[in-house]
């Protein structure tokens, strides 16, 4: 399935990010075979997508608001770590974000945007929508929205919405962790599953964009 796939595809999309740099380097095989992960993902991914340009879990089932934000934010990691994504799928895929923009809920609104922006597009409309709506949000979902300020450049702004997500970390000695609701059906959304490794993750890579220094991480 689409979810299965992308379980695949987007942890090799990181190894090529890291390979990229001056610090990592792979062995010929694994750099070949890694190759081989991320093209047969593409080509799985490009032959799920629904006309309407999203993603379901499935090749024919209804496209998945949840879904096709998780693909989509895939794809655009994917091309800034050089893999070649084809432009009408890609392009596709933004319009299918955008669509689902204007008449999302508020729960899927973060992950649309999170992706969105990352695909270099930005909407003052959303941003002001999720921010009234700031107090209804699950953890994972301000983590997500504070990462699409980040993609955004909007590093003050992302950084006071941080701290305010940051007050709901839960502490255990010396180690620190950001709950999300366990109540949530993971069926239901294949981004996140309730899971406080999942969310305390993100809501790392969040303050090391903002403050790397800072004691929390």
């Amino acid at each position: 399935c689409t979810e299965q796939t992308m379980s695949r595809f987007l942890p090799a999309v990181r190894v090529k990010q890291l390979a990229g740099s001056e610090r990592y380097s792979l062995e010929p095989a694994i750099a070949a075979r890694l190759e081989r992960v991320l093209d047969e993902g593409l080509m799985r991914l490009y032959d799920f997508q629904h006309e309407d340009g999203g993603w379901g879990w499935w090749k024919e089932d209804p496209t998945d608001p949840h879904m096709t934000a998780h693909v989509m934010h895939g794809l655009a990691l994917a091309r800034r770590a050089g893999v070649p994504v084809r432009n009408a799928a890609f392009d596709r895929g933004v319009q299918a974000l955008a669509d689902r923009l204007d008449k999302g809920t508020m729960e899927e609104l973060p992950s649309l945007y999170r992706a969105y922006t990352l695909a270099g597009r930005g909407s003052e409309a959303v941003e002001k929508r999720i921010e009234e709506g700031w107090q209804r949000l699950r953890p994972s979902r301000r983590v997500e929205y504070v990462e699409a300020l980040l993609n955004r450049g909007e590093k003050d702004r992302a950084g006071r919405l941080l701290a305010d997500a940051r007050s709901g970390l839960r502490h255990e000695g010396s180690a620190a962790y950001l709950k999300d609701d366990d109540a949530w059906s993971w069926w239901y959304s294949p981004v996140w599953s309730g899971s406080a490794v999942e969310t305390t993750a993100l809501l790392l890579e969040d303050q090391l964009a903002v403050d790397p220094e800072d004691p929390v991480v």
